[in-house]
């Protein structure tokens, strides 16, 4: 929803909002678990099939266990039983911006405005199995334990229970993001006498910008591990940023055999950033035109950008195996 109200004495009140949802799903093939991922618990602690399980073939048994040291079967496979994994993600967005542009003299123009953003997303995972139940269900003597728990065969073709898919199933995870952008701005633009009889065009300005971001992951999965669902550390944080900028175009010849039009432009602008400090961008250039119809350009510029509210503060996935180094275990 956009409104505008101009003045009699030409300034011009604006007001703009806009709100955007979108809802995605997605699925991938059902479960895997592997020694690297999906069958970790943590440091060197990989969930096996013990020997103890009634469903190891006899022939099996009997292979590992004249393996010195052996506790288990490491089993990598599909868990089908679940169903495909699935992942359901929505985002909603909403901008809101009011602004004041006017003249201030002949030629010379002002806009002020203040805007705030706000950027939601949930995400929820289904089809996830509980690491804890499964290394149960794997175990007669921890299943003995546990309530609800049935030795499960996990060689089978015959699938498993109702009873044994309600006990292995983790409840969806869910994680939720927002983030928050505050923007104060002013900025002039018009005509200025510099060195050449067509006058300079310049624009300067400031402008300050407040981004905070809040990355909240399932606290569930902190406590009762699961295979499936990636690893959110959850974090959160804001910054703040005041930029001072101009620019300029500056006319130099015109009208004259082979140079129709030359000019000069260049900028700068300087940002103060609460996370990196003092970041500088600018740029220089030129427009050559020998004749009408006919053009050249040529620019170089200079630019260092800070990071954004996301790269600081959006916590990436962990889906990375556990492994041991052996420089760093103590002698």
């Amino acid at each position: 929803m956009n409104w505008k109200y101009d003045f009699e004495g030409g300034e011009r009140l604006v007001f703009e909002n806009s709100f955007a949802s979108t809802a995605i799903a997605s699925s991938l093939a059902p479960m895997p678990l592997f020694h690297t991922s999906g069958l970790v618990l943590g440091l060197d602690d990989t969930i096996m099939v013990p020997l103890t399980n009634p469903y190891v073939p006899d022939d099996v048994r009997s292979i590992v266990q004249d393996i010195p040291g052996a506790e288990g079967i490491v089993l990598q496979r599909r868990i089908v039983e679940l169903g495909p994994r699935r992942t359901e993600i929505e985002r909603r967005t909403f901008r809101s911006m009011i602004g004041l542009q006017g003249t201030m003299a002949p030629e010379w123009t002002y806009d002020a405005y203040y805007q705030y953003g706000r950027s939601q997303v949930r995400e929820e995972r289904s089809g996830l199995l509980d690491l804890l139940n499964y290394q149960a269900a794997l175990d007669p003597d921890r299943c003995a334990n546990v309530q609800g728990c049935s030795v499960i065969n996990p060689f089978g073709s015959e699938g498993f229970t109702i009873g044994d898919l309600k006990f292995l199933t983790a409840p969806n995870a869910v994680r939720r993001l927002h983030a928050d952008q505050h923007i104060v701005s002013l900025a002039f633009a018009g005509p200025i006498e510099f060195l050449t009889d067509e006058a300079a065009r310049v624009s300067f300005g400031t402008e300050y910008r407040f981004e905070g971001l809040e990355d909240e992951p399932d606290q569930l999965l902190n406590t009762r591990p699961v295979s499936g669902s990636l690893n959110f550390p959850g974090s959160s944080g804001s910054f703040g940023a005041l930029d001072f900028y101009g620019d300029i175009t500056l006319p130099l010849l015109s009208d004259l055999p082979g140079v129709e039009e030359l000019t000069a432009t260049g900028g700068v602008r300087l940002s103060e950033v609460s996370t990196v400090g003092t970041v500088v961008n600018w740029h220089v250039g030129g427009i050559w035109s020998p004749y009408g119809g006919l053009s050249f350009r040529a620019s170089f510029q200079s630019g260092r950008r800070a990071p954004n509210i996301a790269e600081l503060y959006s916590a990436g996935p962990s889906t990375f195996g556990f492994y041991t180094d052996l420089a760093c275990l103590p002698t």
